[in-house]
């Protein structure tokens, strides 16, 4: 798992959200929809994991065909949750690290694009 993380902790963001930290990412994830403005956190947050979903596809993970931004943000979530001590590196590396955990390439695809 560590390799996966410093691999993906190298590669360039190319999200766009104004998220830059996993600690950032994790807040907004985490946000409940009681609010107006926290629906909008967890919607902001979603989005950034499903851009890095498809434009990271075959570089850091292999989605599965049916798999959905909201799995990917799930995805995203608990590793999040399950690894704080991350929470200080930049969240679109840490998307690609946890995609690449529940979905791996097969060794013939990785680094393709």
């Amino acid at each position: 798992m560590l390799a996966i993380v410093m691999t993906m902790l190298l590669c360039p963001s190319m999200a766009s959200a104004d998220i830059r930290t996993g600690q950032e990412l994790i807040t907004k994830l985490n946000s409940t929809s009681d609010t107006l403005e926290t629906a909008r956190d967890h919607l902001e947050a979603t989005q950034f994991v499903g851009e890095i979903l498809f434009a990271w596809e075959g570089k850091s993970h292999c989605k599965p065909p049916a798999v959905t931004v909201g799995q990917a943000a799930v995805v995203t979530q608990k590793f999040l949750n399950d690894n704080p001590a991350l929470w200080h590196n930049e969240a679109a590396a840490l998307v690609g690290a946890a995609l690449g955990l529940a979905w791996p390439c097969p060794k013939s695809k990785q680094g393709k694009s």
